[in-house]
């Protein structure tokens, strides 16, 4: 298996432990009144554009060329620590 692919299969799986993250904030929205919950509509917005930003770049690598994937790999893992960050 090539790096490229092993690299955008643990990018699908990201993605997945993100949507499952951002469910548990739309949970957490649905019990939270008025203020808290507009905050984490706010959140959740956010996070999920993060998460479609992602999942474009994990498609763009699937199919670029190696010489291109370093560039992108790094691109994709400042996308994640973005979402990390964004989520704590």
């Amino acid at each position: 298996m090539t790096t490229r692919k092993r690299y955008s299969d643990r990018m699908a799986a990201t993605l997945k432990v993100w949507s499952a993250q951002i469910a548990d904030r739309q949970a957490k929205a649905r019990s939270a009144g008025g203020e808290q919950q507009a905050r984490i509509g706010r959140q959740v917005a956010n996070l999920q554009q993060q998460r479609t930003e992602y999942a474009q770049q994990m498609w763009r690598i699937r199919d670029t060329r190696a010489a291109v994937f370093r560039n992108m790999q790094k691109s994709a893992e400042q996308m994640a620590a973005g979402f990390r960050k964004s989520y704590m």
